[in-house]
């Protein structure tokens, strides 16, 4: 008989409730966003946006620092600094325990949808929408009380919500941000996905 890990075992979601709950989440984040700007702003689409090859190559290209970063900490590349490392375990420590095996359940379809919400939703929401109310730092830090999972990952999520606002500051264009956070999501979840499978076949 196999070992049984002590203590109650975290519940987690299927699949179905998963995917359902992040769709809406982000489905909440757009409506809401086109409903406060719709009060001053009748525009069909009021936000700085400009669909372009180049702005899309940026968007690709603005993933690559943050999901190197990421690798790195959690393959032990940087493991010399302890305090990143214990960081990244309390992430993934979690991460499991919110997700559990959700995420080995989800498809590569599953990932790339989901983060392409992400990505355009959450973009919309706190750099489109909120930025220009309470600036770059303000909704920075509002996206990191809201993927605050741990301190580790309030700190984390916030720095990233600094450099999407950057993005988006500088260039004017939410195609850059939200193509740049759809593809750091993709990645992230390959990789969450890819340390689940592990720890899991290593029981």
């Amino acid at each position: 008989m196999d070992d049984q890990p002590q203590g109650r075992q975290p519940r987690t979601l299927t699949r179905s409730q998963f995917l359902k709950t992040l769709y809406l989440t982000e489905l909440a984040l757009v409506v809401l966003s086109f409903a406060i700007t719709g009060l001053t702003d009748q525009r069909l689409f009021p936000f700085g946006f400009t669909l372009a090859a180049e702005s899309l190559l940026l968007g690709l290209g603005s993933a690559v620092p943050i999901a190197l970063l990421v690798l790195l900490a959690s393959v032990g590349l940087v493991s010399q600094l302890g305090w990143i490392k214990r960081a990244m375990a309390g992430i993934k420590d979690r991460l499991k325990q919110v997700l559990g095996s959700t995420m080995l359940s989800l498809t590569a379809v599953d990932i790339v949808l989901l983060s392409a919400a992400a990505g355009f939703a959450e973009e919309l929401f706190f750099r489109g929408l909120l930025q220009s109310y309470i600036g770059v730092i303000g909704s920075a830090f509002v996206f990191g009380l809201l993927h605050a999972l741990t301190p580790a990952y309030f700190v984390m999520a916030t720095a990233i919500g600094l450099y999407f606002g950057y993005l988006y500051e500088v260039s004017g264009n939410l195609l850059i941000p939200m193509v740049g956070h759809a593809v750091y999501d993709v990645f992230a979840l390959y990789l969450l996905r890819w340390e689940f499978t592990r720890s899991y076949s290593d029981r």
